[in-house]
């Protein structure tokens, strides 16, 4: 195992919402202390012991849409919307992001509800 970056740390220490592609969730599992990852729940699993105040992690899977994690048990896959063509894909996870705070901030208090959301 190793030692965990202090400012990965700090930032899971006060975050609610984490957001990862699915290229990310090893690396930042290593950054964290933890091992290996096998799976994204498994991740999630134990981001979630670790950071009791974390309580929703999104894993975006690209044309695959994305996995999103409760603290409170709660699993989902959203599968993106039909897109008619993909013309450059920069950026595509800032827009995910952005209509999922968008869900948030509107009041929505379903999980599937906020990825759809990101998903348009």
């Amino acid at each position: 195992m190793r030692k965990p970056n202090k400012y990965c740390t700090v930032g899971l220490r006060h975050a609610q919402v984490l957001k990862l592609n699915s290229s990310e969730v090893e690396p930042v599992s290593k950054l964290v202390g933890g091992e290996a990852v096998v799976t994204t729940g498994q991740f999630s699993a134990d981001l979630f012991a670790k950071y009791p105040q974390l309580n929703t992690i999104l894993v975006t899977l690209g044309e695959d849409g994305v996995e999103a994690f409760s603290s409170a048990g709660e699993y989902l896959t959203v599968v993106q919307t039909e897109v008619a063509s993909v013309v450059d894909t920069i950026g595509a996870g800032n827009a995910f992001t952005a209509g999922f705070i968008t869900g948030l901030v509107a009041g929505s208090k379903s999980l599937e509800a906020c990825c759809r959301a990101g998903n348009v």
